[in-house]
């Protein structure tokens, strides 16, 4: 059987990979106001945000990463200002856009 490609989908400043395994000492992610907080924004108050919905998706952190497993056959990520992304039936791991400052050589989260 022919191995599943990994994607990478993107809406604004948060990255999504699929195809990637839950650590095993992941615990559950938070739930806030029946929704899994993928990333909040620093400059508008807007978030990027998944109906935490156990019979469609879970979610976990580790280390200081966010994953999804979803469970359904596609949910949706949605975001104030950006279209929603879908996510098919999948593991993913959520990352948060990096840049680097030429001037000062340092990394910094983008700013949604």
């Amino acid at each position: 059987m022919p191995k599943a490609k990994k994607r990478l989908i993107q809406q604004g400043d948060v990255l999504v990979f699929s195809g990637v395994a839950i650590p095993e000492n992941a615990k559950p992610m938070k739930i806030v106001n029946g929704s899994y907080v993928l990333a909040e924004g620093e400059v508008t108050g807007h978030s990027h945000t998944i109906e935490a919905d156990p019979t469609k998706v879970e979610g976990f952190e580790s280390d200081g990463a966010f994953y999804l497993k979803v469970k359904a056959a596609q949910v949706k990520v949605t975001h104030q200002e950006h279209k929603p992304i879908t996510l098919k039936k999948d593991s993913y791991q959520v990352r948060i856009v990096k840049e680097i400052d030429p001037f000062s050589e340092e990394v910094h989260k983008v700013r949604d």
